[in-house]
């Protein structure tokens, strides 16, 4: 063996003394920046998985869930900005990707708790809108709570705002997996999180606030996709923290109160004060068209008293299944859409001390112009009615001028959540 290949052979052998310290990830390329959050799901998470309302087996939280839930509330956010939908698409794929250019944001999750399954049955103290999940073919079906997740984020300086607004409103007024509009699978992480708040101004000014600090405004006219409104459309329940699934459950209540008249209690039974003023079940007038036929006309009774028939829930969400006619017939969105997602988000805000409050929020929409019941179409009158609120039993009077459902549900959610039940 030669001087020389002895030299290589002992270099090879050298061990050194302390090993290196492990890398926390792939060097950062030039003008890129990488931050990494905790965030905790403190309300049952449905969904994520192959089959539809279930979670993955394997990977919980997956990556490319929350790229899209990140690419929603950026355009809710900064995407309001923007003039017209082409515009909001050129810079959105700028940020995120398309199917021709890669994403400027690469988004890694590692789950460090897997939490605990959940049932999603009837004694579920939210199953008012948890029904999906009840239904024969998805009975049985199971969520997770308490999951811990890891989130990096790696993106250039130059987008940290269009990251950060995303972020921000995802994680506080969004969530993960399946009806997140109805409060499951919320989220906390205490980076980005509400201070514990006094008063529900508190979280109307920290809401205010995170505007300047992301860069964002919300749109004087409703843009052609959802955005954040202004802070004093958040309705924000009194009377200190709580713990976030009681939180979940008492805003749940509100709408269930609006719509049916009262929650039930544990026997099934209706309690607690209708909506109507005249202390019977809410009058609604779904039924009536489908018995009249007539919607935005006058009943076949022809008493003044008598609501017209119309679909003013529609406003709240579609498809709707319809029971008063012959057989159930299903409610859907005019111009040939077969569903439009709610507009009214209902879930609980976790606060920087881990406890939290009960919101209603309504995201900025255009107005829904019309709705098909089987091969009928019919217009915004069905839908919007001033004569839906005159009623003393409807649940439209006193909170609406315009026989709005979606604006009646926001001063009644204000009422009960922030007024203790009276009206202002």
């Amino acid at each position: 063996m030669t001087e020389h290949e002895k030299g290589r052979q002992e270099k090879r052998r050298t061990v050194p003394a302390r090993c290196p310290p492990v890398p926390s990830g792939p060097p950062l390329r030039p003008g890129w920046r990488r931050e990494s959050f905790a965030v905790r799901v403190v309300t049952p998470m449905f969904g994520g998985g192959p089959r539809p309302g279930e979670n993955d087996p394997v990977t919980l939280v997956r990556g490319a869930s929350v790229r899209g839930h990140l690419r929603f509330w950026w355009r809710a956010t900064r995407g309001a900005g923007y003039r017209d939908a082409k515009a909001l698409y050129e810079r959105e794929g700028a940020i995120w990707g398309t199917t021709k250019t890669p994403s400027r944001v690469t988004v890694q999750v590692k789950v460090l708790d897997e939490g605990r399954r959940v049932p999603a049955g009837r004694g579920h103290p939210c199953a008012y809108v948890l029904f999906p999940f009840l239904q024969q073919e998805m009975r049985g079906t199971q969520g997770h709570v308490g999951v811990v997740f890891d989130l990096t984020l790696e993106y250039k300086e130059r987008l940290r705002e269009d990251v950060m607004a995303a972020l921000w409103a995802w994680v506080n007024f969004g969530g993960i997996g399946a009806r997140t509009r109805r409060g499951c699978g919320a989220l906390f992480c205490e980076a980005l999180s509400a201070p514990a708040a006094a008063v529900p101004q508190d979280v109307r000014d920290w809401y205010a606030s995170s505007q300047g600090e992301y860069g964002w405004e919300p749109p004087a006219e409703p843009a052609a996709w959802p955005t954040l409104p202004p802070p004093d459309w958040l309705v924000v329940g009194s009377g200190g923290g709580r713990e976030p699934e009681r939180a979940w459950a008492e805003v749940v209540r509100v709408l269930q109160e609006f719509r049916q008249g009262g929650a039930p209690d544990r026997r099934g039974r209706r309690q607690g004060r209708s909506v109507g003023s005249s202390g019977r079940r809410p009058l609604w007038p779904e039924g009536r068209a489908l018995r009249a036929g007539r919607p935005g006309g006058r009943p076949k009774s022809g008493r003044a008293e008598d609501l017209p028939p119309g679909f003013p829930r529609a406003e709240l969400g579609l498809p709707i299944v319809l029971r008063g006619g012959e057989r159930p017939k299903t409610l859907e969105p005019g111009g040939g859409r077969k569903r439009m997602a709610s507009p009214v988000i209902l879930k609980p805000l976790v606060l920087s001390s881990g406890k939290a409050l009960p919101i209603a929020l309504r995201l900025r929409t255009e107005s829904l112009d019309g709705v098909r019941l089987g091969e009928t179409e019919y217009g915004p009158e069905s839908i919007r009615n001033p004569a839906f609120a005159r009623d003393a039993r409807s649940p439209l009077h006193g909170h609406t001028k315009t026989g709005s459902a979606l604006e009646a549900f926001m001063v009644f959610a204000r009422e009960r959540l922030e007024k203790g039940g009276k009206r202002s």
